[in-house]
């Protein structure tokens, strides 16, 4: 991969070389920071090549992301910017269009700009929308923000918010879960949870509401299942409060 780590777009570097760390203990080998220039084939298989190195290979497997196909468009209306530009009923820039899914760029909560969210639940619900607008139901979808959750080789990774955030770091260590996140001006903008899938709802919910502008903090509920799910008291109160200091590291072991 050109990336310097596993999921450059959802994890930090930090957690993305601790996931790669994880999967070479299994026995894969990653190669960082390479690009592909050739494959080819030869009597026994196949043969890679990045640069001055060349790999045998039996089988080759090239995963190079999507695109919406938007060339059906006249390229004036609907307006587009990679994908097509919707507001929160999910109609366009052109009366009475619509889009949903993969080929509309409707609002990332964090932000507030208009971005391609690619994921079945983000689709669903603007599909749910587009369906009620047509039908002149009162709809209003406010938008997502940019997660991952994946589950491979025994292991879980999320990824929750914005990969380029600066600010506080907070990390969690607990038994091969590792909890890390990033507080920009007080409110979480990152978090990575590495084998701990039960808090990722709990997380979740918490910065959706946050990037909504709700002011109420962690419920009472979902603070016993972060408690009974490895986090203490010390870390949950520091996924919630005001500005610390920045640039300041807060570590749990």
């Amino acid at each position: 991969d050109m990336a310097p780590s596993l999921f450059p777009l959802a994890a930090v570097p930090e957690v993305g070389a601790e996931l790669g760390q994880r999967v070479m203990e299994k026995g894969v080998q990653l190669k960082f920071g390479v690009g592909l220039t050739a494959i080819d084939e030869v009597p026994d298989g196949l043969k890679v090549s990045f640069g001055t190195e060349t790999l045998d290979a039996d089988v080759v497997v090239l995963a190079i992301g999507t695109r919406a196909n938007l060339d059906f468009l006249d390229g004036s209306e609907p307006q587009v910017n990679r994908g097509i530009l919707v507001n929160e009923k999910m109609e366009t820039s052109a009366p009475g269009i619509y889009a949903a899914g993969d080929c509309a760029s409707g609002r990332n909560i964090q932000t507030g700009q208009n971005q391609i969210i690619g994921l079945w639940a983000n689709a669903g619900y603007q599909g749910r929308t587009a369906a009620g607008a047509m039908l002149g139901k009162p709809v209003d979808y406010p938008g997502n923000m940019p997660h991952n959750i994946t589950h491979f080789m025994d292991m879980d990774f999320i990824g929750f918010g914005d990969v380029r955030a600066k600010g506080e770091i907070i990390r969690c260590r607990r038994d091969g879960f590792f909890l890390y996140a990033i507080r920009q001006e007080g409110t979480l903008a990152l978090v990575n949870i590495v084998d701990n899938h039960i808090i990722s709802g709990v997380i979740k919910n918490y910065m959706t509401r946050k990037f909504l502008g709700s002011s109420e903090p962690i419920s009472s509920m979902q603070k016993v299942i972060l408690l009974r799910s490895g986090l203490d008291e010390a870390i949950i109160e520091l996924l919630e409060r005001s500005p610390l200091n920045e640039g300041v590291t807060y570590e749990s072991n």
